[in-house]
């Protein structure tokens, strides 16, 4: 009982969990917000403004500084001549290697990274900082700000404290700067760096060995130069017999006949989606519109801002209303309880208080959930961590869920289609659910 409205870079979808409701009773609902782009943006990539965060201090000695080195080696090949790069290396103080320039002499660039090695303590917040204000020094109306963390996050002087990171992290948020965390060694504090990735809708990935890198970098540098559309902020507009109570792992802004939240930045053949608690009061007999929901957004292919919006209706019934629900928006549910119960494993065994067996069971049981869902890619994580768990595999099952988690509270999702075009080679080189509990 929607009607859809469509624009160059992305569409909206919105669905309710019920779409028929009791008239004469106040009721609460589930809305799912799904903002979704086409093939527009592949082969025509915004310029880019990278700073990298070079962690080389003394915890990062051998491998995690090699595999920080081979990294920033692999990120001035793929820039164009048309990004901006800085590099930042910090221990405990942090020291500016490459301003803010143009990539232009690569074999320069590369033989700057030859006077690293690994130093004393480290400041993380120092080191991020720094970086920071080169983005800030290149940034520009057209240009994709990206912060490249490479670190094993144990921040031994300055800011420690994980609320503190936190702040930092919507600093750059605000700033519109998103952070990609590569997590380093075996001893990376994956708690602190996904929260860092999570306050500005960035991403987390732990690096165990070389080997992954190529699968690392293919990923995000095609996020990265297939964007569609960014700074994108969704507002739901709602009559006064309608409240948003509740926003699923986004901040949100609400006032009386409204909300406001952002979403991550959309590559294209992507969709975005969030669930959104209705308080939804009686009415008369009748469909009526409860929501407006409004996605304002800059189309990378053009530079403009520009919106567009979806009408969501409900019917109003008389008497007894069959509890129907929607497939997709159920579906959507059934993920983020899965995910809350991923959250709540990690948080157990980090404390030591959660036996492996029960950690086992529930991450079975929510692996079951994510491969109904499609989600084969985080399902995979999760048998890698039942393997630990179970002693089969050496990975730390902690770091595989902390990127699980966070990858699944994107709500990113990639839309294949039978006609979908394949993108060119970047730059053309080598507890219980708080939505049905709130």
């Amino acid at each position: 009982m929607c009607a859809r409205e469509t624009s160059a870079a992305i569409s909206l979808e919105c669905k309710l969990l019920r779409a028929v409701v009791p008239a004469a009773e106040d009721t609460e609902n589930v809305l799912l917000v799904k903002a979704a782009a086409g093939a527009e943006g592949v082969s025509r990539p915004a310029p880019l403004a990278l700073a990298i965060a070079l962690d080389r201090s003394g915890s990062m000695e051998g491998e995690p500084l090699d595999l920080a080195l081979a990294i920033c080696r692999r990120a001035i090949d793929i820039l164009s001549s048309e990004d901006i790069l800085s590099i930042v290396a910090f221990d405990d103080r942090a020291e500016v290697l490459l301003p803010a320039r143009r990539v232009v002499s690569r074999e320069r660039l590369k033989r700057l990274l030859r006077k690293v090695s690994a130093g004393r303590a480290t400041n993380l917040c120092a080191g991020l900082r720094a970086a920071r204000e080169q983005l800030l020094l290149a940034r520009d109306e057209r240009r994709v700000l990206r912060l490249l963390a490479l670190t094993d996050g144990q921040a031994t002087i300055g800011t420690r404290q994980l609320g503190e990171l936190e702040e930092l992290g919507r600093e750059l948020d605000n700033d519109g700067v998103r952070v990609v965390v590569l997590a380093l060694g075996p001893e990376a504090n994956e708690q602190a760096l996904s929260a860092l990735a999570r306050a500005t809708s960035g991403s987390f990935r732990y690096v165990e060995r070389a080997e992954q890198l190529d699968e690392i970098f293919a990923s995000e540098i095609r996020a990265l130069v297939s964007l569609a559309a960014r700074n994108v902020a969704i507002t739901v507009h709602t009559p006064r017999w309608t409240l948003v109570k509740a926003v699923l792992h986004r901040p949100v802004r609400v006032t009386e006949d409204s909300a406001t939240f952002k979403l991550p930045d959309i590559e294209a053949q992507t969709s975005v989606a969030t669930l959104c608690t209705l308080r939804l009061g009686k009415r008369p007999p009748g469909v009526y519109r409860v929501a407006r929901v409004v996605a304002s957004y800059e189309n990378c292919l053009t530079g403009e801002r520009e919106r567009t919006e979806y009408d969501v209706e409900a019917e109003f019934a008389r008497g007894e209303v069959a509890a129907e629900e929607e497939a997709e928006v159920a579906r959507e549910l059934r993920l983020a309880e899965a995910t809350a119960e991923v959250e709540r494993t990690i948080h157990g065994l980090r404390s030591s208080r959660l036996p492996a067996t029960v950690a086992v069971h529930r991450l079975t049981e929510a692996r079951t959930v994510l491969l109904d869902a499609g989600r084969v890619e985080e399902a995979d994580k999760i048998t890698r961590a039942i393997s630990a768990l179970d002693g089969l595999d050496p990975a730390d099952p902690n770091k595989e869920l902390s990127e699980t988690v966070l990858r699944l509270e994107s709500g990113k999702t990639q839309v294949l289609r039978p006609d979908s075009v394949v993108g060119e080679e970047p730059h053309g080189r080598e507890e219980e659910n708080p939505l049905r509990n709130p």
